[in-house]
């Protein structure tokens, strides 16, 4: 079984743990954004699963035919969290304490999604007009991040 799934998902150790009880499975992982997957797909990789960070993907892929409409489930769910560097906790309570950071990490607004969820996240807070100047933008959140 070939599977696509997003670059962030590359660093679960097994994604496949029934190994023993069904030894005759076979499960390969394709990991990259998921713009990228989409666009090996359609040109035509041979893939039985695909994860998605986004809905745009995945639903692009249906309106062009690739995926059955009924195929698709909602399995996982992304999450916008705040890091800050260790021993700098006490000054950021709350995400609005985000517009007193020097510099600010986000994954790139017009193409990651973990981007696009943040600068939403933001915006929601009236807060993108005061950080996005100080945004280090990045395609691979992973990067940002250490991994």
């Amino acid at each position: 079984m070939q599977t696509f799934r997003e670059r962030s998902h590359w660093r679960q150790p097994q994604v496949w743990k029934n190994e023993e009880q069904y030894p005759e499975v076979s499960i390969e992982g394709t990991y990259d954004s998921s713009g990228k997957l989409q666009s090996q797909i359609e040109a035509g990789a041979d893939v039985d699963i695909f994860f998605s960070a986004a809905l745009k993907q995945m639903e692009a892929l249906q309106e062009e035919g690739y995926i059955a409409e009924d195929a698709s489930v909602d399995l996982l769910e992304n999450k916008i969290v705040l890091i800050v560097p260790a021993g700098n906790e006490s000054s950021y309570t709350s995400f609005e304490d985000i517009v007193n950071a020097d510099m600010i990490a986000i994954g790139d607004p017009e193409s990651v999604p973990a981007g696009q969820y943040g600068k939403e996240a933001l915006e929601n807070l009236d807060l993108w007009s005061s950080v996005e100047g100080k945004s280090w933008n990045q395609r691979d959140r992973s990067i940002k991040l250490g991994g």
